[in-house]
């Protein structure tokens, strides 16, 4: 199934996978190939289960944006029915169209406040520092990172199966 919806989101994540596949072939050593995949991997599932456990943790579905309501209205000689939750995504939708449009026709489609850059800028340079220091690690140690991370994951999922 995850194949079936990725499908739909390869325009966005292309570019972006791309990168971190070149990154990987440039990284030299198997190891550091493997770190920058992963980094992509969780990347883009982290969200996810960050989102999926707070929807089931506050019990989202049952709350009533979610459930909603069936609304029916007639445009000319058509009755039409809707449901409230897919009105607000389609209003959602045109908000944020209109806002892209509007800023791609001023030309600041890329502006980004005072803060945020400067934010990614101390984020680049903290990012550049920690690379300097994580390059000499040596690859035997990557390894035994990696074995412990899916060890730690492996134990977890075993004990939560348990429950």
């Amino acid at each position: 199934m995850l194949g079936v919806f990725s499908g739909a989101a390869t325009s966005c994540c292309a570019p972006v996978l791309a990168g971190a596949v070149a990154l990987a072939v440039i990284s030299g050593t198997f190891w550091k190939a493997l770190i920058v995949t992963f980094a992509y991997v969780f990347g883009m599932v982290i969200p996810l289960f960050i989102a999926g456990y707070f929807y089931d943790r506050f019990k989202v579905e049952k709350s009533k944006l979610i459930i909603g309501k069936i609304i029916e209205f007639k445009l000319g000689s058509k009755n039409i029915t809707v449901h409230s939750t897919n009105l607000l995504a389609a209003v959602i939708f045109l908000v944020m169209g209109i806002i892209l449009l509007s800023l791609s026709y001023m030309g600041g489609a890329y502006w980004a406040p005072e803060y945020q850059i400067k934010f990614g800028e101390s984020l680049n340079r903290w990012s550049n520092s920690a690379f300097e220091v994580l390059n000499n690690v040596g690859d035997a140690v990557w390894g035994a990172v990696l074995v412990l991370v899916f060890a730690f994951f492996i134990y977890k999922t075993k004990r939560i199966g348990k429950k």
